[in-house]
């Protein structure tokens, strides 16, 4: 709290005096204006916890944009100027161990709000892939595939199977409002 001069008592809260893995739903929206690009993010929250991230907003040109934000309980919106469109938007991928994830679009495996071949190619690569402890020595820790993926893992089993793909499959070619 000194070194950033921000208050923590919700965070600490949440992370050490209770047992608290956020549950988070994105979806982001964007508007075009004269100076840039207006993006907002949308948050929503089940467990109820203030939670702080930061955000990796990738532009349609490559441009990584970093922005730190504090996820409230229930609806959370955020809005930022970015220089132009967005391709997605999502928490750090480095948040994935503390914080669970997800599009608000169905079989949104890259948060660009859309259902498409990237999608579908990410799970489909990943399918017979476990969480589950082998008790065999591999290329994870202790034994553990760190190729699983959950967010391809739909009905938190922890097996990649043909029924997790079943959403993207319903889903696919489900294209942004504002898609080009």
């Amino acid at each position: 709290e000194q070194a950033s001069g921000e208050d923590f008592t919700s965070v600490f809260a949440g992370w050490v005096y209770q047992a608290h893995y956020p549950r988070f739903g994105v979806s982001w929206s964007e508007e075009t204006l004269p100076d840039g690009v207006r993006a907002r993010v949308e948050f929503s929250d089940d467990q109820g916890i203030e939670t702080p991230l930061e955000l990796f907003i990738e532009l349609v040109d490559g441009t990584l944009e970093r922005r730190k934000i504090r996820v409230g309980p229930g609806k959370t919106s955020h809005e930022f100027l970015v220089p132009s469109r967005v391709r997605s938007i999502r928490p750090n991928p480095r948040h994935d161990a503390a914080v669970w994830s997800r599009s608000a679009t169905a079989g949104d495996q890259d948060f660009d709000q859309e259902v498409d071949g990237f999608d579908l190619i990410q799970c489909a690569r990943a399918i017979g892939k476990s969480s589950d402890f082998t008790g065999e020595v591999g290329d994870g820790i202790l034994g553990i595939d760190l190729d699983f993926d959950p967010r391809c893992d739909v009905d938190e089993n922890g097996v990649l199977d043909d029924a997790d793909l079943k959403p993207t499959f319903e889903a696919f070619g489900t294209l942004r409002k504002d898609a080009r």
